[in-house]
């Protein structure tokens, strides 16, 4: 499957670009983010660079083009209603990570334990190496934030 998706013959799914991200150790918006010079910089809206799903029609778009030596990356996604974004893999051992819910509502399931989050709430997530999935099982879209810190695994 690799081979097909470097040589532009295969789409892959968002779950799927997880795992093979998780597997290599480095964050998913590193595969398409442009580098740095170190100074600080407005990041415009053409910039930012939206990965869509054709299958479930998930949206993920990374807001900070994420800067390696931060080690933060602030991440938007937004899914139509009864769509999934699949299993996202571990999100290793070490990483934090924060959803911000705007708008509709997700279900977060990780370690066999499902929580849903509404609009204004918050699900914070201390990786353990376990994966997790996110669900919209509702009948509007949802929009949430997701700022993934992976400071302390440097």
């Amino acid at each position: 499957m690799l081979s097909k998706i470097e040589r532009g013959a295969a789409s892959p799914t968002i779950g799927l670009l997880c795992k093979i991200t998780g597997a290599l150790g480095v964050p998913l918006t590193r595969l398409v983010a442009e580098p740095s010079d170190g100074r600080g910089r407005a990041i415009r809206r053409g910039a930012m660079r939206p990965l869509t799903d054709t299958l479930s029609g998930v949206t993920r778009t990374s807001l900070s083009t994420e800067l390696p030596e931060w080690g933060i990356e602030l991440v938007r996604y937004d899914l139509p209603p009864g769509s999934s974004t699949g299993d996202c893999g571990g999100c290793g051992c070490g990483i934090r990570e924060i959803f911000h819910v705007t708008a509709g509502k997700i279900d977060i399931t990780s370690c066999g334990h499902a929580d849903i989050i509404g609009p204004g709430e918050a699900y914070l997530l201390e990786g353990q190496g376990e994966g997790y999935q996110i669900r919209n099982t509702g009948d509007v879209p949802a929009q949430f934030y997701i700022v993934i810190d992976r400071r302390s695994v440097r």
